[in-house]
């Protein structure tokens, strides 16, 4: 079964290392991250509401503040996650030094793109998924935002008001 399930995956992974393990460990990692963004978005989002409603009793003079500040580093979880996975190709590689010094085996192979496929395919894949990540949960923290904030308070184009920020440097810079 083991075979079955993971046997085209452990073909992309240095034969020293236990796929079932790795990909555990992808799933965990991959998962704090996201719990830790979801966690800082939405606690800055009821932080800037609370705001709202606390100085002002709810008159509609006041406006809900840019999406781009309730955002803040929310997405900054997953683009270490990116990171990480990237890195990750130097412990696939450190695999080869390990045990039986497999890292020869791998120099006299005739296909000298096998020790390359190992050591970047499931990293660059992970990283692939993880930028996939940061564009879902992008949208998925503005939809929250619009649905959570009153629309009396919302200002419009919050998402040029964004882009203008930050081509301006004054969010992330």
């Amino acid at each position: 079964m083991y075979l079955k399930r993971f046997g085209k995956i452990q073909r992309l992974l240095p034969p020293n290392v236990d796929c079932e393990n790795y990909l555990s460990g992808i799933a965990a990692v991959s998962l704090i991250a996201l719990i830790f963004s979801v966690i800082l978005f939405f606690t800055r989002l009821h932080d800037h509401l609370r705001l709202l409603f606390y100085y002002d009793n709810g008159e509609v003079g006041r406006m809900m503040t840019p999406f781009g500040e309730v955002l803040g580093s929310s997405l900054v979880p997953i683009i270490i996650l990116m990171i990480v996975a990237l890195m990750s190709s130097i412990l696939l590689y450190a695999s080869f030094y390990q045990g039986s010094r497999s890292i020869y085996l791998m120099h006299r192979l005739s296909d000298k793109r096998e020790l390359r496929r190992c050591i970047w395919t499931i990293p660059l894949v992970w990283a692939a998924s993880a930028f996939v990540l940061v564009i879902l949960m992008f949208w998925v923290f503005y939809g929250a935002y619009h649905l959570m904030t009153p629309a009396e308070f919302l200002e419009d184009h919050q998402l040029m008001r964004l882009w203008q920020d930050l081509s301006a440097g004054k969010i992330g810079g």
